[in-house]
């Protein structure tokens, strides 16, 4: 489930682990039947394949476009495998379609599944208050705080702990507070 990833990867996995991981998000609506497979997998001799260097202007073409360096890699990675389970002798940079739209596909997902790279429970909930804003309300628009609480789960880091984020937040100008409607919303710089 999204709302729980940040649990998942934090801050100490900020430096390396998300980095070479390859995430899906399930559509909505979705659900899924389990059937076990009904015939026995083929069998298959996997070679590595020579790799061509036009795969790797490929590459630096993909980095100008904004494709993040490890998620490039990783997407490089996944072509390598398939063309050794193809059984192709050579990868080519002319055979890294697939592998660009699963580099594209990497970069909305990780748009939408972020780590917390937070050390404490004050900047853990801080962070995802900012995310959850940014996700919820990017344009500026007044949220309730009961709904931004309910969307970051603040029961788990408790009430002081999600006052003093938003109170430290305001501070910072990263959000704007108003009391007496029990609305948030991205500060300006934020914007």
């Amino acid at each position: 489930m999204e709302d729980d990833f940040a649990d998942c990867f934090g801050a100490a996995t900020v430096s390396g682990l998300y980095d070479r991981m390859l995430f899906g998000l399930c559509p909505e609506p979705y659900e899924y039947e389990y059937y076990p497979p009904k015939s026995r997998a083929d069998t298959f001799s996997v070679s590595p394949p020579q790799v061509d260097g036009s795969v790797w202007e490929v590459r630096n073409e993909w980095r100008k476009a904004g494709i993040a360096g490890r998620v490039a890699e990783n997407a490089l990675r996944v072509a390598f495998v398939c063309a050794a389970a193809d059984g192709r002798k050579i990868l080519r940079g002319a055979d890294l379609t697939p592998a660009l739209a699963l580099a594209e596909y990497q970069m909305k997902v990780r748009a939408v599944l972020q780590p917390n790279p937070g050390q404490n429970p004050d900047a853990q909930c801080g962070i995802a208050i900012m995310q959850w804003m940014r996700s919820n309300a990017p344009n500026g628009e007044w949220v309730r705080r009961r709904d931004l609480g309910r969307g970051i789960h603040y029961s788990r880091v408790g009430a002081g702990i999600f006052n003093r984020a938003l109170s430290n937040l305001q501070m910072n100008d990263a959000i704007e507070l108003d009391t007496k409607q029990k609305t948030v919303r991205l500060g300006a710089e934020e914007l």
